[in-house]
């Protein structure tokens, strides 16, 4: 939905009301009780962080979410395939952003699962954003 978000040029503080625009059947019921609930203007001006959230508890069982985070915990680089650890790293931290909340926990994390020889390197510098782990 993100990626669509983007390519359509949807702003920050549109994202809410846009993704909701598309819900169907059970997730469409679920935002209509959060209207009622809340009120639109609560509800569609809410941040995409919380909205995300409100999601994930509502439609992501406990279990799956324990199986990301431990797949995220467990995640490292085989052989010399960064973009393929790099990508995984990414789509793990965004379906289980408590665990890399911070920025600077984030970066930490992807360091951790770096082969040994890349770790090194990337350690020696002094990094203040992802971008520049990466």
């Amino acid at each position: 939905m993100e990626s669509v978000q983007d390519m359509s040029g949807c702003s920050i503080d549109q994202k809410v009301k846009y993704t909701a625009g598309s819900f169907l059947g059970m997730t469409l019921t679920w935002w209509n009780s959060q209207i009622r609930t809340l009120s639109r203007e609560v509800a569609v001006s809410m941040s995409w962080n919380d909205f995300k959230f409100m999601m994930i508890e509502e439609f992501f069982p406990s279990h799956e979410m324990q199986k990301l985070e431990t797949e995220l915990w467990n995640h490292v680089m085989v052989g010399s395939g960064h973009a393929a650890y790099t990508d995984r790293f990414n789509e793990l931290a965004r379906l289980v952003p408590h665990l890399v909340t911070p920025e600077s926990r984030k970066i930490e994390r992807y360091m951790y699962g770096l082969a040994s020889q890349i770790y090194g390197m990337v350690a020696a510098t002094e990094l203040k954003t992802m971008q520049k782990a990466v």
